[in-house]
């Protein structure tokens, strides 16, 4: 019995250096795998593995036209004419503050000037409002205005608008506006900017 007893202790204690022998080994795979997994990300081209973040990588000089998101913060104070008979701003004026932010993005591809010059005019095609808060008189508003640039420009311009609290952050209002582009002189649809006013929608950010 002492014998077999002392066979089943060294089978033991054999198992046991073997076990921690493999934990050893499995503990040293994992940082070697994970290094390797972060050399393959980063080249993006082994075994098929995309880049680190995901996404496609800009060619040189094609950079500018990546698809991005800009955005314009602009303030806005409610003026007495803009209150309605029950006190609070018309739901009439929040369009015309959205029209402030989707200009001060516009103004910096498109002056008045260079539209008349090329004949070239955004009409709007598509307006919306969402209200969750009444906004007041004394009430110091700010208006975030983004808009999407997309790699292959279509003709379509979109903004996005958020009017909120400046002191708060409580969301008074958001909304969407859409606008196409078209020549002056005979209304009909365009497609792209005039080269050189493209090359300023390029160079947003």
């Amino acid at each position: 019995m002492r014998y077999r007893g002392s066979q089943s202790s060294h089978a033991l204690d054999a198992a046991r250096r073997q076990h921690r022998a493999r934990s050893h080994k499995v503990g040293l795979r994992v940082p070697v795998a994970r290094a390797l997994l972060r050399r393959r990300r980063g080249t993006g081209h082994i075994h098929g593995l995309p880049p680190d973040d995901g996404l496609r990588k800009p060619c040189k000089g094609n950079a500018a036209i990546m698809p991005r998101r800009i955005t314009r913060r602009l303030a806005v104070a409610p003026e007495f004419r803009d209150i309605d008979i029950m006190g609070v701003v018309h739901n009439c004026v929040y369009f015309e503050w959205f029209e402030r932010g989707r200009l001060s993005i516009m103004n910096e591809v498109l002056s008045l000037d260079d539209a008349r010059r090329l004949d070239i005019a955004v009409p709007v095609v598509k307006n919306s409002c969402e209200y969750f808060a009444p906004v007041r008189i004394g009430d110091r508003l700010e208006l975030l205005t983004r808009h999407k640039i997309d790699d292959a420009f279509s003709g379509k311009l979109e903004f996005s608008h958020e009017l909120r609290n400046a002191e708060t952050g409580a969301l008074h209002a958001c909304g969407e506006c859409v606008c196409a582009l078209a020549n002056m002189r005979t209304m009909k649809l365009l497609r792209e900017f005039a080269p050189e006013i493209m090359e300023k929608y390029r160079r947003l950010k």
